[in-house]
């Protein structure tokens, strides 16, 4: 009588969806991993554009100009659409649905504008960009980066940084007609301190498109170097280089900013009391000090020009007046029903259709969206009083990296302007970016991963990608 062998035969079903089941998982981690280390290239090249887009239009061949003024969003938008025609994981979040709702309402809004002859295509489509150029790199980040982009952000501004500070000096020690101090389409620095000291620009096109960068460098590098521990050598010398740079820009805007930084950074401390903090604090503020006692040796000449010019506009101008009226003036102004388009009263549309320049944003907002521009400008106060609420009560918790950049966030959204410009728009999305990194609520993307990677907010290794797989199937 024949045995039949039928050991083998029940070993093979059941070993093979085993060992497919390992695979799928291993490849599942390694699509995560792949993600993130495309997002944190993809956010360190956009703050690379960022700065860096400036010197193109500027120094570059005149052919490039135009092009290079919408190719860091044009560049995101690029990645987003590989990254979603890969399949990569990605998160489900609400921002998509403000996005689109946000792109849909100015388009239309746009189109009857266009219609009326109060804007053009290119002024529209421009203007459109400067709205949603934010909200494309936030959900870019909410939908496919995670925490451990950070370090590739700040790591990032704090080399540019360092790039910037020669050039810088360069800038305010030549003449306005210099090639550094050169302005898009060949024109001298317009910008000048006294009529001798040039105001720089580094490699932006305008002095107003620095001072973002400014801020939010000296925000990551104070908070690098006083309450971190990744790469505090680098953050130093980036930080002592904002820190000369501030000194010579002649900004009110980067001096108001900057109280506003150290401030919270007090208040930090206080909250925080600790021996540790304590000396950071006290070590940083007096190396800060150092610095600019001797920029003012240095470089007396600018800053006596700088000096001149604050004093001047002091005397002509009620200064407090002024930022109170940057902050809640736009409240007692007439609104129109529908404004005149988006971007209209841009610095492009001033070029094209020759309207007025609204150098505030919420009568920007007022002027191109009508009532509801108003009801956004009302808005951007609402997300400033959040941004400094926020702080006041999260002061002992949040990471540092977090709360200051809450801070520029609110001095953008109450004192300065996030659409104007591309410059502009440029630092207000790596603001809200590096914000959403530091949420807490960025693990690793959700694409039907095993447990063990839904659950751990660790950076994952290949190294271990293929054990972590074996455990969750087992």
């Amino acid at each position: 009588m024949r045995v039949p062998v039928a050991t083998p035969q029940r070993q093979v079903p059941v070993a093979m969806p085993r060992a497919r089941l390992i695979t799928r998982a291993v490849s599942r981690e390694t699509q995560e991993i792949a993600t993130r280390m495309a997002a944190r290239r993809v956010l360190a090249g956009y703050v690379a554009l960022w700065v860096l887009e400036g010197a193109i239009r500027k120094w570059g061949p005149g052919a490039l100009d135009q092009p290079f003024y919408v190719a860091r969003d044009a560049a995101l938008v690029g990645a987003m659409a590989a990254f979603y025609i890969q399949g990569l994981p990605r998160r489900r979040h609400l921002w998509w649905p403000v996005l689109w709702a946000a792109t849909f309402f100015l388009a239309i809004h746009g189109t009857v504008a266009m219609l009326m002859g109060t804007v053009d295509t290119q002024v529209l489509v421009l203007g459109l960009r400067g709205y949603v150029s934010g909200l494309l790199l936030l959900v870019f980040t909410m939908t496919y980066a995670d925490a451990t982009a950070l370090d590739a952000v700040t790591d990032t501004i704090a080399v540019l940084a360092l790039i910037l500070l020669p050039i810088v000096i360069l800038q305010v020690l030549s003449e306005p007609s210099a090639w550094i101090n050169r302005q898009t389409a060949g024109e001298d620095a317009s910008f000048v301190n006294a009529g001798t000291a040039v105001r720089p620009s580094a490699t932006f096109t305008a002095p107003a498109g620095f001072a973002p960068f400014i801020g939010l460098g000296l925000a990551m590098s104070v908070a690098r170097v006083t309450f971190g521990t990744h790469r505090r050598l680098l953050h130093g010398c980036a930080l002592g280089a904002l820190t000369l740079m501030s000194a010579v820009s002649g900004s009110r805007a980067i001096a108001i900013v900057g109280v506003m930084l150290v401030v919270v950074l007090l208040y930090i401390a206080a909250r925080r009391f600790t021996i540790r903090s304590l000396v950071s604090v006290l070590g940083m503020l007096g190396a800060i000090t150092l610095g600019l006692v001797i920029a003012n040796r240095v470089f007396a000449d600018v800053l006596e020009a700088f000096s001149t010019r604050v004093d001047t506009a002091s005397r002509s101008e009620d200064t407090g007046a002024r930022i109170f009226s940057g902050i809640v003036g736009f409240i007692t102004e007439p609104v129109q029903l529908l404004g005149s388009g988006a971007g209209a009263h841009s610095s492009v549309g001033v070029q094209r259709l020759g309207t007025a320049w609204a150098e505030n944003d919420k009568l920007k907002y007022m002027a191109e969206l009508g009532v509801v521009g108003y009801g956004l400008a009302i808005l951007s106060l609402v997300g400033a009083l959040w941004a400094l609420v926020h702080i006041v009560i999260r002061a002992g918790s949040a990471p540092p990296t977090r709360l200051m950049a809450l801070a520029v966030l609110a001095a953008a959204l109450s004192l300065g302007g996030v659409t104007q410009q591309p410059s502009i728009q440029g630092g207000f999305a790596v603001t809200i970016a590096i914000i959403a990194l530091t949420s807490g609520t960025l693990s690793p993307p959700d694409h039907g991963g095993t447990p063990a990677a839904k659950a751990s907010k660790r950076p994952v290794t290949t190294r271990h990608a293929f054990a972590r797989a074996h455990e969750a199937i087992t």
